[in-house]
């Protein structure tokens, strides 16, 4: 189910549904804010345009999920897993975890990494908490 777009999909409640698929499910057919999502395994899921305002998103897997449009404004990504995560411009996301996402997806020739990208983010370790 890799980037299925489950937006409302219905399930008979008598099949058995992974829970990485439930939970992906759930954030995009039942929008809410502030959702606890922490090492959460969504890794490929389709979350385009979902609302992840201020998710404790501590350690959650989000490689290769789609999140173009997603509203990630406030959110706690430290430790996540964003490598090969799709954003756009249209994606809300606060301005260090957009930098770690550069970092972690594309080679950004010139930045310095031996400094802190944003106060933010204080040691190497806190940008490479975001894991492969």
């Amino acid at each position: 189910m890799t980037h299925a777009d489950l937006n409302g999909a219905r399930f008979d409640t008598a099949k058995r549904l992974d829970p990485r698929w439930r939970i992906a499910w759930e954030i995009v057919n039942r929008p809410q804010a502030g959702r606890l999502l922490a090492g959460a395994n969504l890794q490929g899921a389709n979350l385009k345009q979902a609302t992840l305002q201020a998710a404790n998103l501590k350690n959650a897997d989000l490689r290769s999920s789609q999140l173009e449009g997603a509203n990630l404004a406030g959110a706690d990504l430290a430790g996540a897993r964003l490598r090969q995560a799709s954003i756009d411009d249209t994606t809300q996301l606060d301005v260090k975890w957009r930098q770690v996402w550069e970092i972690v997806n594309s080679v950004v020739e010139g930045r310095a990494l031996n400094r802190p990208i944003s106060p933010a983010l204080t040691s190497v370790k806190s940008i490479c908490g975001v894991r492969n």
